[in-house]
């Protein structure tokens, strides 16, 4: 316990010597640990939107004009397709009423007829529905020799897949970079505090002290930056998520992923601090 305390009260030591340096570093730990914990928490709202397209998505397959009393057959051949879970039949009358409250129904007072076809809308199961998978199952359906014509909207949910994955891309790159500067400007504050503590360092080896014991306080202030850092940016992070979600904004936060960010955080702390300490200094 003694040791423990020690080689802590010399850290923050270690730490404070290094003056702006060491704000720094806890600084791009900081904005660090809140980009990873931001990363996390948009690809959770992507997800859930996500989902909540998928809930929603449905075909519609348009009978060829003279076909309606094909209309159950068909019905019965998509429904045994995979993936589906309920076919619904729309009758002309059903169609005109659909047009009608989207549209207007004036348009329908100008004919002598209703020209609009029957149809069956599909509604499938979330988890069997796939970006990749929407046009080949609008194909083969729309290949149906009584099928006219087959409608989804499906672009949004392709094109938000596609900038998940795209966005993704961005964003780890951007934590490698940031990554990478947290690195360096502990690399910088530690070798700051390693320079301005020779004399400590030497009075540590005149008592006997080892090597260990002489280098355990810098890597140790290393790794405190990355604690500070991180509990100030993923802690702050976190936050503004659970206050965005009590507005249904964003999903609320998963508390083991900034338990996960602050402790990868620690880490590149004491990584920085050890490349900081390099070959002994006598």
């Amino acid at each position: 316990m003694r040791k423990m305390f020690f080689v802590l009260r010399e850290a923050t030591r270690a730490l404070a010597r290094a003056g702006l340096a060491g704000w720094l570093a806890i600084l791009s730990l900081a904005t660090l640990a809140a980009f990873g914990t931001a990363l996390y928490g948009a690809r959770q709202a992507l997800d859930v939107t996500e989902q909540q397209l998928l809930s929603q998505f449905e075909m519609e397959a348009f009978l060829k004009p003279g076909r309606e009393d094909r209309q159950q057959a068909v019905a019965n051949w998509i429904g045994a397709r995979p993936g589906v879970t309920r076919v619904d039949l729309i009758s002309k009358e059903e169609a005109a009423e659909r047009f009608s409250e989207q549209y207007g129904g004036e348009l329908f007072d100008l004919l002598a007829e209703n020209p609009l076809p029957v149809s069956v809308v599909i509604h499938y199961d979330p988890s069997f529905v796939e970006s990749s998978w929407i046009s080949a199952e609008a194909g083969e359906i729309g290949n149906h020799e009584d099928v006219d014509e087959v409608a989804y909207e499906g672009e949004l949910l392709i094109r938000l897949e596609e900038l998940g994955g795209q966005v993704g891309l961005y964003l780890v790159f951007a934590a490698s970079v940031l990554a990478a500067v947290a690195i360096f400007l502990t690399f910088q504050s530690v070798r700051v505090a390693v320079k301005s503590g020779l004399a400590w360092a030497r009075a540590v080896r005149f008592i006997g002290g080892t090597e260990r014991q002489v280098r355990q306080p810098f890597i140790a202030a290393g790794m405190l930056a990355g604690l500070m850092g991180g509990l100030f940016g993923a802690g702050l992070t976190a936050a503004g998520q659970l206050l965005l979600a009590q507005s249904g904004v964003v999903p609320p936060p998963v508390w083991t992923i900034p338990s996960a960010v602050v402790g990868v955080v620690i880490v590149i702390g004491g990584i920085g601090a050890s490349a900081a300490i390099g070959r002994p200094r006598r």
